[in-house]
C-alpha cells in the first residue's frame, strides 16, 4: 500500500481530511489518503464489515475501506 497520510494539518493542503477516533466509542471516523490507492474512508456508510475502533485493550479491530473516484472497491 505505502505511505498513508491520516491528516494534512501540517502542510496546508487544499483539501482539508483527517481521521479522528471518538474518545467514548473507539470508533474511528473520516478519510486517510494514499497516493496509490485513493481516498481511504473510515465512516460507517462505506464500510461492509464492522469499522474500525480501538478496544478497552488498546487493540484495533475492524475495517476501513478504499474508495475510488466512482464510488466503489479501488
Amino acid at each position: 500500500v505505502g505511505w498513508i497520510s491520516f491528516n494534512n494539518t501540517s502542510d496546508g493542503g487544499v483539501w482539508p481530511y483527517g481521521v479522528h477516533i471518538d474518545n467514548s466509542t473507539g470508533f474511528f471516523s473520516g478519510f486517510a489518503w494514499s497516493s496509490n490507492f485513493g481516498w481511504l474512508s473510515f465512516d460507517a456508510p462505506d464500510a461492509t464489515h464492522p469499522r474500525a475502533q480501538v478496544q478497552s485493550s488498546g487493540a484495533v479491530t475492524g475495517w476501513a475501506r478504499f474508495l475510488n473516484y466512482g464510488g466503489g472497491w479501488d
